[in-house]
Order: C-alpha cells, then sequence, then structure tokens
C-alpha cells in the first residue's frame, strides 16, 4: 500500500475526507499520472474544486495524528526514492573498500523499512475495519 492508495481510500469515505485527500494531494504536489503537466492549482482554484470558501478545517486537520501519520508515510516514499541513489554511491564505496559507509547504509535502510511498516501496518488495519463494518 503506498500514499496513492491511502489517499484513495480516504477520499471514499465521505466528503470531508474527500476534501482532505485532496487537500494533501494539493498541498504536497501528489498527482496522478494522467495529472502530471497541468499547472498547480492557486489556493483560490483548489478551494473552488472541493467546494469550500477555506482551507480553516483543513488546517485544523493538519495537527491531527492521521495528518501526521500521512505525512510520515510520504516522507517514507521520498526517502525510499533516494533510497536507490544512496545504495549506488554507497555500494560504490564499499567495493572501493568503505566498509563503514555500507554498514551505515544497510542500518539506515532497516530502520527506514522499519518505521514505514509500521504506519502501514496501521493504515491496514483502519482499512480492515472499514471493511468489516461494510
Amino acid at each position: 500500500m503506498d500514499i496513492y492508495s491511502i489517499l484513495k481510500h480516504l477520499e471514499l469515505q465521505g466528503k470531508k475526507e474527500y476534501c482532505r485527500a485532496n487537500y494533501f494531494r494539493w498541498k504536497f504536489g501528489l498527482y496522478y499520472h494522467n495529472e502530471k503537466n497541468e499547472t498547480p492549482k492557486t489556493e483560490k482554484e483548489f478551494l473552488h474544486s472541493i467546494g469550500r470558501k477555506s482551507l480553516d478545517s483543513l488546517l485544523k486537520w493538519e495537527r491531527t495524528g492521521e495528518y501526521r501519520a500521512l505525512v510520515k508515510i510520504y516522507l517514507a516514499s521520498l526517502v525510499a526514492d533516494d533510497s536507490k541513489q544512496v545504495y549506488d554511491k554507497i555500494t560504490e564505496q564499499a567495493k572501493s573498500g568503505d566498509v563503514q559507509s555500507a554498514k551505515l547504509h544497510r542500518d539506515l535502510t532497516k530502520q527506514i523499512e522499519k518505521e514505514a511498516e509500521q504506519l502501514m501496518e496501521a493504515f491496514a488495519s483502519n482499512l480492515e475495519e472499514d471493511e468489516d463494518t461494510e
């Protein structure tokens, strides 16, 4: 499960959650493949697209655990994207004899994967609970 599927699930939960998911996408510039070439919406355009007059309720939502968890999952995905570049560099250094660099990268990667897995499990259990109540 990735940030896109989590946001998709969130937006299907109702009007409030739909606005939250789209706000998160808008704020972090997360677009689906067919939207990549679009110019980012201004705040006014975004509010019009979700039928709201202000960002007040969404700014309040930013102080919740749900929002913070989404941010952590998003940041974990960014770290994952960068891991390939880091891995290549560390591998190059390890091949030249720098074992400490290889060990550092391995330990950091394990920590990031563990934290992301815990967050994903939390969202997966929420998804299962939602499916059980339907």
